[in-house]
C-alpha cells in the first residue's frame, strides 16, 4: 500500500514538473502552467497581462496533465490536456476568458486535433457506457475557438451530469448533424456486424489541410474502409462531405497473389494519414498484417473542392 502511495506521488510530482515547463507569450499577454503542491492533483495556470500581476486559475476540470498553450489575440488563452494519463486518447481542452480572468468554457473530447491556424479544434465525440443492450454511434465535432459562445447546439441534455460533452457542432455523419444529435444508441443488429465486429467505428485520428479549410477522417462503415473529407470553407455550420472507400488492392502484401474471400472482408488497416502539402491528395499508411503489407500509398483528391 505505501509503494502505490509513493508511486501515485511521484506521478503527480512528474506531471508537475512537466506542466511547469510550459509557458507562452504573445504580445500583452504572458502565459505559463505553474507548479502546484502534488496534493492539490490539478494544473495551475498564470496570466499575467501588460506587466500585471499574475492571475491564478486552477484546472479542476478534470485535466490530468497539459500537454501545450495557445493564446488567441487579446480574448481566449486555450489549454490543451489529458483528461486521464492512461488514456492519451481522452483530452480536455480548457477556454480562458482572459479579460474575465475565468474558464469560459471545457470539452471532453477523444482525438482532439487543432487547426494548423488554431482557431479550430475537432475530435470525436466521446460516447457513453449506456448499460444497455445497443451500440453507441458518435460524431465528428468541430469548436470554434475564437468564439465558445457561438459552439452551443440546440440538443437534448444526453448527460446531465457530465456538463462537459455536449459541446461543438456535429460535422458529420449526416445523420447526427441533421437531427441535432451528438450521438445514437444503436440496437445490437443495427451496430453490429457479427458478435465481434461493430458496423460503424472511427479510425483514430483526424487530419486537417495546412490551409485549414478541410479535415479528412477514416472511418469502418460495414466492411468497408471509407475516407472522408469535409470542407469547412464556409464555417463548421456548413461542411461539405464527399467519401471514398480506401482500395485493398495498392495495400497487399505482393506476396499474396489471390485476394481470398475471407481476406475481402477484412478493413485496410489504416495507421496514419495526413494530406499532401499541396493539398491534392492524402497520404494513407497502413500496419503490416497480412493480407496487407506496411505501405504508404497516396490518393488523389478531386480537383478544386476536395472531393475523392
Amino acid at each position: 500500500m505505501r509503494a502505490c502511495t509513493l508511486w501515485l506521488h511521484l506521478v503527480l510530482i512528474a506531471q508537475t514538473l512537466a506542466a511547469a515547463e510550459l509557458q507562452k507569450q504573445a504580445g500583452s499577454i504572458s502565459v505559463r502552467v505553474a507548479e502546484t503542491a502534488p496534493e492539490a492533483g490539478v494544473p495551475r495556470v498564470e496570466i499575467a497581462t501588460g506587466g500585471r500581476h499574475a492571475v491564478t486559475i486552477d484546472l479542476d476540470n478534470r485535466t490530468a496533465s497539459v500537454e501545450d498553450l495557445r493564446i488567441l489575440g487579446e480574448d481566449y488563452i486555450v489549454v490543451a490536456g489529458k483528461t486521464y494519463t492512461q488514456y492519451p486518447r481522452m483530452d480536455t481542452i480548457t477556454i480562458i476568458d482572459v479579460k474575465a480572468k475565468k474558464i469560459a468554457d471545457t470539452i471532453w473530447a477523444l482525438d482532439a486535433a487543432f487547426s494548423p491556424d488554431g482557431k479550430t479544434v475537432a475530435y470525436f465525440y466521446r460516447t457513453p457506457h449506456t448499460g444497455q443492450q445497443g451500440e453507441p454511434w458518435g460524431s465528428l465535432v468541430a469548436y470554434d475557438l475564437t468564439s465558445p459562445a457561438s459552439n452551443t447546439w440546440a440538443v437534448r441534455d444526453q448527460f446531465a451530469n457530465h456538463p462537459h460533452h455536449d459541446r461543438g457542432i456535429v460535422l458529420y455523419p449526416d445523420k447526427h448533424r441533421e437531427a441535432r444529435r451528438y450521438w445514437f444508441l444503436l440496437p445490437m443488429n443495427e451496430g453490429w456486424l457479427n458478435k465481434e465486429h461493430v458496423r460503424y467505428a472511427y479510425v483514430p485520428h483526424i487530419a486537417w489541410s495546412q490551409d485549414s479549410r478541410r479535415l479528412a477522417i477514416v472511418e469502418r462503415d460495414g466492411w468497408a474502409t471509407v475516407l472522408v473529407v469535409i470542407d469547412v470553407s464556409n464555417g463548421i455550420r456548413q461542411p461539405s462531405i464527399s467519401k471514398k472507400e480506401i482500395p485493398r488492392e495498392p495495400f497487399l502484401d505482393p506476396r499474396l497473389r489471390v485476394l481470398g474471400q475471407d481476406d475481402a472482408a477484412r478493413w485496410v488497416p489504416v495507421s496514419t494519414f495526413e494530406f499532401t502539402e499541396d493539398g491534392t491528395g492524402i497520404r494513407v499508411t497502413t500496419y503490416g498484417r497480412a493480407p496487407y503489407a506496411a505501405k504508404t500509398v497516396t490518393l488523389q483528391l478531386g480537383e478544386g473542392s476536395g472531393t475523392p
